[in-house]
């Protein structure tokens, strides 16, 4: 079950702390997961804030580590092309096994959010790296305010990946 797999996480310790509203709780939309990754996120949509939040997983098995261990650079697949921008390829790797489904999830919570919505990107350490290329990709995107907070992040790409991101956010 879901509040099994992902007690397990600080990622979920810090998610209750920024979903949590007097109010109204949050609304899981969607849990994202590529067991051949290893990799894991979840979706929700925080009604009393009016803002989607998403949150990735950090390392925690094997494939995990091996995505952390492959520090070697790519291109990134979206963003201007002329800036050059190349990103840690393990990172890259461990966000696209999650890309569509976050994709998917994200575009679902949004229309039920409605107008004025706004998206919460987090996660730590691995899942802080995609989180920052998510959200790069999100705010590239255009669709609404992205905010990225992460935790423990790694360096997660060049110099000219780092001031797109900065410059996009």
């Amino acid at each position: 079950p879901l509040s099994a797999t992902l007690s397990r996480s600080s990622l979920v310790q810090t998610l209750v702390l920024v979903l949590r509203s007097p109010s109204e709780p949050h609304t899981p939309q969607a849990y994202l997961k590529d067991a051949k990754a290893g990799t894991q996120g979840y979706v929700a949509l925080d009604r009393a804030r009016k803002r989607v939040v998403l949150g990735y997983r950090g390392s925690k098995d094997l494939a995990n580590y091996l995505e952390d261990a492959d520090f070697f650079m790519s291109t990134l697949p979206f963003g201007p092309p002329s800036l050059k921008m190349r990103v840690h390829t393990g990172f890259l790797y461990a966000y696209q096994t999650l890309r569509t489904a976050t994709a998917t999830a994200i575009t679902l919570a949004l229309h039920e959010c409605g107008d004025g919505c706004s998206i919460l990107v987090t996660g730590h350490s691995l899942g802080a790296a995609m989180a920052t290329i998510a959200a790069t990709e999100l705010a590239n995107n255009g669709t609404c305010p992205v905010q990225l907070y992460t935790f423990g992040s790694p360096r997660v790409g060049n110099a000219a990946y780092a001031s797109w991101t900065a410059s996009v956010l």
